[in-house]
């Protein structure tokens, strides 16, 4: 066999045991079938969600299990952020804002005039924050000096509904809303212009990874991207024409979308392209949010919550258990060894085009012997096994 062969061969081996230690989102039970809106994370453990009915719950365990708390409201709650372990502030119709002072164990509502319904609320520091919302009255903007306990309204001009707010520093801030407006700010939120966006298209999500570079989506599939502060949106190539709700990125490069029947994407090279995820539902993704590069929540209609979990230990695991295979090439049977003892593992054997061609389960014991009878051909092959969190790969060349 060819150094190239050989090398080639590397290759699958290497995405054939990716597939199976990649990342996945995964399907939480949150106990509540009520709209979810928003969610924030603590912690890559301790997180809150909140949605229709005044409805809030919270985790502690990494969304194994959710508590409800007393919100003393039942309008809907679309917006959440917190300061710290134990102050946080969540907005809603009704003009209702709630901020809790020890982690959601109360929760105080205050009522702000005029009652306009806001989507969406943003600290810069410990006592200065935004939200963002409308009524069609003008005051879309409402900003706090005193961590939450007075609201002053800001007047743009204009009456669209804005529909998320972002401040990528302590002055400079962005947000989104109704018919492609987009909003920025140079001055602390003291005063807002309107910038052109290039799209009629409601605008749901705004992200900031720096103060030059911003991200926005909407109806129809639609993502726009700005490198210059926002004095140009171009547009980019989602993949989908599914309504996109909200963005989360974990870095410059890597960030995700969620919107409209359990759509997900995700991006590794700053929007260049987008991927599908795989969701396993078909909700409306209202809200998505990540403690941490390897921890990510989505919530929407339902009461669905995702979580998306990347396996951190896994090279750690590999390194534990490992294997050696005796003789390869073989022409009859062949015995895998491995250093770890096996329970209850997987054996997964591929050919060069990465499909399954043997599959065994229920393995236990320090080796696994294989006859070549099971295979269908001479050739290369290369084999994972599967052990709980452990996993290894290894090769095969059958005579």
């Amino acid at each position: 066999m060819t150094p190239r062969i050989l090398f080639t061969t590397g290759i699958i081996c290497l995405m054939f045991c990716y597939h199976y230690c990649q990342a996945q989102w995964s399907i939480l039970s949150s106990g509540t079938t009520q709209e979810l809106f928003c969610v924030f994370f603590i912690s890559p453990d301790t997180g809150f969600v909140a949605g229709f009915n005044g409805t809030i719950l919270k985790t502690t365990d990494g969304g194994q299990s959710w508590v409800s708390q007393n919100s003393t409201t039942t309008e809907s709650l679309f917006g959440i952020y917190f300061t710290s372990v134990n102050t946080g502030y969540i907005a809603g119709s009704g003009g209702v804002v709630l901020k809790t002072v020890n982690g959601g164990t109360t929760w105080t509502k205050q009522v702000i005039s005029p009652l306009d319904t806001y989507f969406s609320i943003f600290f810069t520091s410990a006592s200065t924050g935004f939200m963002a919302g409308g009524d069609g009255g003008g005051e879309i903007f409402q900003k706090t000096t005193n961590s939450g306990t007075n609201w002053t309204g800001i007047s743009t001009g204009t009456t669209p509904y804005l529909y998320n707010i972002c401040f990528p520093s302590s002055t400079t801030g962005f947000a989104s809303g109704m018919n492609g407006k987009l909003f920025k700010t140079v001055n602390t939120g003291a005063s807002w212009t309107v910038l052109t966006s290039g799209t009629t298209y409601n605008l749901f999500g705004i992200f900031c990874t720096s103060s030059s570079t911003c991200y926005t989506c909407g109806e129809n599939g639609l993502i726009k991207k700005t490198i210059n502060s926002g004095s140009s949106w171009s547009t980019l190539t989602s993949g989908t024409t599914e309504g996109l709700e909200s963005i989360s990125f974990i870095n410059d490069s890597t960030g995700f979308i969620v919107g409209w029947n359990g759509k997900i994407i995700k991006t590794i090279n700053s929007g260049a392209s987008w991927s599908p995820q795989a969701a396993g539902t078909d909700a409306i993704l209202e809200a998505v949010h990540f403690p941490d590069e390897n921890t990510g929540y989505t919530v929407g209609s339902s009461g669905t919550i995702l979580k998306y979990s990347y396996p951190t230990n896994v090279i750690e695991k590999q390194e534990k258990l490992l294997v050696s295979v005796f003789p390869n090439p073989t022409a009859g049977t062949t015995i895998i060894l491995t250093t770890g003892k096996l329970h209850k593992a997987q054996l997964f054997i591929c050919n060069l085009s990465g499909k399954t061609v043997y599959q065994q389960s229920g393995i236990s014991g320090n080796s696994i012997s294989i006859t070549t009878d099971i295979l269908p051909s001479k050739g290369f092959y290369f084999f994972r096994i599967v052990c709980g969190s452990d996993s290894v790969c290894g090769k095969l060349i059958v005579e």
